[in-house]
């Protein structure tokens, strides 16, 4: 028999009250994890034993010495695995969430999954950290979610609220965090500051609509405004607008093979109104999306970078600024990495 296989066995056991039958297999499948293990593994045992742990027939497993033995053991090597940046994304991340379920308790091998929430650490294994922080949700855990918050990149972020917003205790926990200038309003999507405005549970809706039913004045209020006035009776000019798109926008934005692909893709907000795209225009700071924020790397050394965070992966990530050039810094050469609220738009 295969492993998932047998994954899949012992979790109709449990799920039958079969305990008699859970501790021999269910042991060995554990003492199988080895420092060499691949992702598949970690992850099969993680989801085995999730279900396993979780019924009424895995009360005998606590008391059984070899299983808690393998156990102890496994936690072991799965904390040492995440944290080796020698290891493969992929095998770390499954190793955390292996990890997250098997326990531990001895301290030379505990697992501060906090500790991976630095810039150093590749994505997939941030990913993993905050899935495991959010569905645990505890006072502890939340707190150092959003004390991370600043060095998150835009898709850790994501997860971050994806993981909190299901509950109305971490509903609440972010909320407060909005208030507090923690967060702000345009951290989250339109679709989630819907679902917090007309939130299920009165008082939550009623806590949120201060802070995401009207933004706040904005210090280019006043630019806009003045603006609107001057174009409200002007006739669009295709020719005269290219001109000024290639002098004054095209080091950021692509259209029609003229530019660079900085910024946002342009072709397609041609839904947008007149208004809309003036506000975006003068104002880009208002709303700015995750995506577009400016970052900032110090290194070890000492160096500083900013720009937009184009892209990741498990050893590097890369900015670009906005005169179109890029910068790659090595994962494990990088001291901080701080977003700010502004947009990389000038």
């Amino acid at each position: 028999l295969n492993e998932e296989l047998i994954g899949v066995l012992l979790s109709q056991a449990a799920a039958m009250g079969r305990s008699e039958q859970l501790s021999e297999p269910l042991t060995v499948l554990v003492q199988s994890v080895t420092a060499d293990s691949p992702a598949s593994r970690f992850e099969l045992l993680a989801d085995t034993l999730s279900n396993v742990l979780n019924r009424d027939a895995a009360v005998s497993l606590k008391t059984n010495d070899a299983f808690l033995n393998a156990m102890s053991a496994a936690y072991a090597i799965a904390a040492q695995v995440a944290r080796s940046n020698n290891i493969d994304a992929d095998r770390r991340a499954a190793a955390v969430r292996f990890a997250s379920v098997s326990g531990g308790d001895a301290s030379d091998s505990s697992l501060d999954l906090a500790e991976l929430l630095t810039a150093r650490t590749p994505i997939p294994v941030q990913i993993a950290v905050v899935k495991v922080m959010g569905r645990n949700a505890t006072q502890d855990s939340m707190t150092q979610l959003l004390t991370h918050w600043n060095s998150f990149a835009p898709i850790v972020r994501a997860e971050v609220l994806t993981a909190l917003l299901p509950r109305e205790s971490s509903v609440r926990f972010l909320l407060d965090a909005v208030e507090s200038g923690t967060l702000a309003a345009t951290d989250f999507d339109a679709v989630q500051r819907d679902g917090l405005l007309n939130h299920r549970n009165g008082e939550i809706a009623k806590i949120a609509r201060p802070l995401f039913g009207e933004e706040a004045p904005s210090p280019r209020a006043a630019v806009v405004d003045d603006f609107r006035s001057q174009i409200s009776n002007l006739k669009s000019d295709v020719i005269a607008g290219k001109a000024v798109f290639e002098k004054r926008c095209s080091t950021c934005h692509r259209l029609q093979d003229v530019g660079k692909d900085v910024g946002a893709d342009l072709a397609a907000l041609k839904d947008r109104s007149t208004e809309a795209l003036l506000t975006a225009v003068l104002d880009p700071n208002r709303a700015v999306e995750s995506k577009f924020l400016v970052y900032t790397v110090v290194t070890k050394e000492g160096l500083q970078h900013s720009g937009m965070l184009k892209g990741e992966t498990g050893g590097s990530l890369t900015l670009i600024g906005n005169d179109g050039k890029e910068i790659t810094v090595v994962r494990a050469e990088i001291e901080e990495l701080v977003a700010s609220r502004r947009s990389l738009m000038p």
